[in-house]
């Protein structure tokens, strides 16, 4: 809901002032649903079975218990073997180590204020024309998260069987699951018939957690601008000015999760849950990945369910953790942009030139406050007085029993230090910019240098250091995060800005009865350096499937370092072919065309880049070494060809938008890596349609109804490989999305 105004005032000959106060208050409530196969890169590799491809064992059960019961616990079971005596074995069909299979509830509420003040004017002098402004805005808005997690591995001895899944082509990209329990850890023969127990709503579940994330955050923003115009003569002028901006941001978090009495990858029967979804229907299990057989699950029922359960039995539940890991957003940010520049504009006849530098001086201070990561239930909205107590109570006995010895309220700068960093940088732009317009006869040619930059993201430049976070809780004997202090992700407060160098040449054609339509073709081409990415460095640990149970053995698993830099180059290079066609003047004559114009769109990109290799002894230390640099002859994240067709069709109070965009296969890893690692996102495409019917000629209020994704294409499918859903690593989709409303102004 959006309230603006406009209050103008003449206050001389000369001057124009005006005051323009804005609000703007949101709410998006949404919930969703995900089920996620995770690790197939680790259950798949080197993985071998006596299955045929009807997943039936090769081989026969011999009877060694006497018990007339084929399959028993003591009997054995005897490979098939082909003529030579090989064992005979099926690769890659079924997978058991250290898969994954979740069932994902979230219910997310992001609600928030924006106020701003605006005020301005222009006061007109003998030659030119001097130009003033200050903006002030508050922007304070918050982020409630739920999400609860239902997950199945592979191989879990506490599950009191063992599971293997096999996986085959379905109707989409994803495939077809069939989950069956086997004899024995990281076996291959089926124990109980191969019964599918994919869909079996009395699974067992090795993570059954309920989490909460709350996130409150606060930004305030100052932006003041002089600017004055100096007509020198009739085709010759200057234009100067300063401008500031001060931006300060802050932001509070809370993160809870909760387990099950049992803790944390524990066992619990999934028909515990049964209540809490809609009318009693548990129907998170289908033979597919979404709830299609009855009521759409929301996270409002399964957490209704856990504080009547919470209330009924306060023993049921414990506090398992709050992640620091989440919390590099958990920060204060303050950043001045101060600018001059001064601009020429020289005409000559069919050809005007525009000329300029800008000088840009960026001031950094950041600190990362894990004391504004706070657990505590009282910070959760919308818990009646009843639930926050009971939540709490949960919390305190939590972090009493992980560490914690004082009261009240715990936040994690009771123990991790704060961080603090600044940084500066000064940034000189030239530009130059020609056009030629050749005559009356609608040839336009255009040529620009520019020089631009792209600053870090507020999240890039937080310092937040997970290893020493790690370091310093396990010190002081409390709440290890992540079980293993060797998985971390650093901030970067050092990150400057990415600039560019850009060259642009570009013909355009007008033509029609009144030079409205336009066809234009435009080359480019833009030298990146200090580009801004983030990094990965990942390596395998060892440690134990439980800490509280060492008899269980150890597993190996992933351990990341995630972090920025901005130590990459890119080379880009491209057309871009577009136009405009209103086919009313283009075709008068002809009734049935009278209101459509259609715009097509198309660019096609490529260029090569070099990325730096790091020293992953000082990655481990928090240090950004760059020892080496390796070229690709390839973009990494930007699509080769884009385009987007759009049909408007409008007549009188009514207006009509159908488009058609398409973005091709776009690469995730650089070319250079093996085959079996580059990843890619496939291509996309999708139809919007847009309709507005404005409802009096003399006031500007509409009805509008938006309709995104009418193919119900995915919004995104990652592969590794050169076969596009061969090996699909990730895919998503949302299905169509229809937005119905009013907006006006008076």
């Amino acid at each position: 809901l959006t309230f603006s105004a406009s209050f103008d005032l003449k206050f001389s000959d000369t001057t124009d002032l005006y005051f323009r106060p804005w609000y703007q208050r949101f709410d998006d409530t949404r919930d969703s649903y995900a089920f996620r196969l995770d690790r197939l890169e680790r259950a798949f590799e080197g993985q071998y079975f006596f299955l045929d491809d009807d997943g039936n064992a090769l081989g026969v059960w011999e009877d060694t218990d006497e018990d007339g019961v084929f399959g028993s616990e003591d009997d054995t079971f005897v490979n098939a073997v082909d003529g030579n005596g090989n064992l005979i074995v099926t690769p890659h069909f079924e997978a058991s180590r250290d898969g994954r299979i979740d069932r994902i509830v979230t219910g997310r509420e992001i609600d928030g204020d924006t106020y701003t003040l605006d005020f301005g004017g222009e006061t007109r002098m003998e030659n030119g024309l001097l130009e003033y402004r200050v903006l002030y805005s508050v922007d304070d808005s918050q982020n409630y998260e739920r999400q609860w997690r239902f997950q199945e591995r592979f191989d879990d001895g506490r599950a009191g069987d063992h599971l293997r899944v096999r996986i085959t082509d379905g109707n989409t990209p994803l495939p077809v699951f069939s989950v069956f329990e086997v004899t024995e850890r990281r076996g291959h023969v089926p124990s109980n018939n191969k019964e599918n127990v994919f869909s079996d709503a009395n699974r067992t579940f090795t993570d059954t957690s309920p989490r909460f994330l709350f996130e409150d955050i606060h930004e305030d923003v100052l932006l003041a601008s002089v600017d004055y115009t100096h007509n020198i003569s009739s085709t010759f002028q200057v234009k100067t000015g300063i401008r500031s901006r001060m931006a300060s941001r802050e932001n509070i978090t809370t993160q809870l999760f909760i387990q099950p009495e049992e803790g944390g990858r524990r066992v619990h029967p999934a028909g515990m849950f049964a209540e809490a979804s809609n009318a009693g229907n548990f129907t998170l299990w289908d033979d597919l990945y979404s709830d299609i057989a009855g009521p759409y699950i929301l996270a409002d029922p399964l957490y209704n369910f856990f504080f009547e359960d919470l209330a009924a039995d306060p023993s049921g539940w414990v506090f398992d953790r709050s992640d620091l890991r989440d919390a590099a957003d958990t920060a204060d940010l303050n950043e001045d942009i101060h600018a001059f520049y001064v601009q020429g504009t020289k005409t000559w006849e069919d050809l005007t030139m525009v000329a300029g530098i800008r000088y840009e001086r960026t001031e950094l201070d950041t600190t990362w406050r894990p004391s504004n990561f706070v657990v505590d239930g009282s910070n959760i909205p919308g818990l009646s007085t009843e639930e926050a107590a009971n939540l709490n109570q949960l919390i305190q006995t939590g972090i009493s029993d992980l560490g914690f010895t004082g009261s009240g309220s715990f936040n994690f700068g009771d123990i991790v230090s704060d961080i603090s960093s600044s940084n500066s940088y000064d940034n000189f732009l030239p530009s130059v910019a020609l056009t030629y317009r050749m005559g009356e006869t609608g040839h336009v040619f255009r040529f620009a240098y520019t020089n631009t930059l792209t600053r870090p993201d507020y999240r890039e430049l937080v310092p937040f250091d997970m290893g020493e976070a790690n370091r310093q809780l396990q010190a002081a004997g409390v709440i290890n995060l992540t079980d293993r202090d060797e998985e971390f992700d650093l901030g970067n407060p050092n990150l400057v800005e990415q600039t560019s160098e850009n060259f642009d040449l570009a013909w355009e054609y007008y033509f029609g009865p009144r030079g409205g339509n336009s066809i234009s073709v435009t080359a480019f081409k833009k030298d990146l350096e200090d580009f801004l990415q983030e990094d990965t460095y990942s390596r395998e640990i060892e440690v134990l499937i439980d800490p509280e149970d060492p008899s269980l053995g150890t597993e190996m698993q992933d351990a990341d370092t995630n972090f920025w830099t901005n130590a990459s180059e890119r080379n880009i290079e491209g057309v871009e072919v577009s136009g405009y066609f209103n086919f009313s003047e283009l075709f008068p004559n002809v009734g049935l065309v009278n209101g459509f114009s259609f715009v097509p769109n198309y660019a096609y990109i490529t260029g090569d880049q070099t990325n730096p290799i790091f020293d992953t002894d000082e990655l481990e230390q928090g240090n950004f070494v760059v020892i080496g640099t390796e070229f690709t002859d390839s973009l990494t994240n930007q699509a080769k060809e884009i385009y987007n067709l759009q049909l408007f069709y409008e007549r009188k109070r009514f207006n009509v938008r159908l488009s058609y965009n398409y973005i091709s296969q776009l690469q995730r890893t650089p070319s250079t890596a093996g085959i079996s690692d580059i990843t890619f996102d496939r291509s996309q495409e999708n139809v919007d349609l847009s309709i507005q019917y404005r409802l009096s000629n003399d006031k500007d209020i509409r009805l509008f109804l938006e309709a995104d994704n009418l193919t119900d294409n995915p919004i995104d499918e990652r592969f590794i490989g050169n076969t596009p859903g061969l090996f699909t690593t990730s895919y998503q989709t949302t299905g169509r999305r229809f937005v119905a409303g009013i907006r006006g102004s008076f």
